[in-house]
């Protein structure tokens, strides 16, 4: 009976944080990475780039600045 009360506040407090997390979770998060294309490419061949390629990605997706790997 001892052990049985701190467990439910335990196993109550975990549910909680558990439930929290998974709704402010994306669903699916991918990562591109094209080698040897330096940032400067998408400037200077924007308007030969595609409305549903890299523009996309650009304008509705995330795109790091001074970064390296």
């Amino acid at each position: 009976m001892k052990t049985l009360l701190p467990t439910c506040f335990i196993l109550l407090g975990l549910i909680a944080c558990n439930t929290s997390t998974r709704e402010n979770s994306p669903k699916l998060v991918v990562g591109i990475i094209v080698d040897q294309m330096r940032y400067d490419y998408l400037t200077r061949f924007w308007d030969d780039l595609g409305p549903n390629g890299f523009k996309r990605f650009y304008k509705e997706g995330f795109v790091a600045h001074n970064h390296t790997l």
